[in-house]
């Protein structure tokens, strides 16, 4: 369920990205450049890409299934029963089909627009030296992942396709 897995993806995200900054610059207090941020922000999407691949995997099969004519024989019967079987026909590599793309691309540009966004609309809304108000928040985070899905949609198109 979204709700459950979102907060953790996220948690990954940011975490990784904070981990990339730290990387290549351990100071906390110098900004990253342009360049800089893009890097920490890849990282990020690449570490994402590892752990939402599968996920979306088993999500992609089930939900193609599910679209299935009435009566025909479902190949999966929830999520434990596609790990298992695509396990069983193609080991740990099959779990991990559309990474590619989805590494190269879509997390990539996911985390780079979304971080990168959601730090630039704070600052925007934001009076120096005071801490952004809920309000400002939830705008960089509207924002960002306009900016994000704008961006990755047609790569995520390519992972469903190789996914399914």
């Amino acid at each position: 369920s979204p709700l459950t897995t979102v907060p953790l993806i996220n948690a990954v995200v940011f975490s990784s990205y904070e981990q990339g900054k730290r990387w290549i610059e351990p100071n906390p207090d110098v900004e990253l450049t342009a360049p800089q941020a893009a890097v920490a922000g890849m990282w990020a999407g690449f570490v994402n890409s590892l752990i939402v691949s599968p996920v979306e995997l088993v999500k992609s099969r089930l939900q193609i299934q599910y679209e299935a004519q009435k009566g025909e024989i479902r190949q999966y019967s929830g999520p434990i029963d596609v790990i298992r079987k695509v396990y069983r026909q193609t080991g740990l590599r099959g779990l991990m089909f559309g990474v590619l793309p989805h590494r190269l691309s879509r997390s990539s540009c996911l985390c780079r627009a979304s971080l990168r966004c959601t730090k630039d609309s704070k600052t925007n809304y934001t009076p120096e030296g005071e801490t952004p108000t809920v309000g400002a928040l939830l705008l960089a985070g509207g924002l960002a992942g306009i900016a994000a899905w704008v961006v990755s949609y047609p790569q995520d198109v390519v992972k469903v396709r190789i996914q399914v």
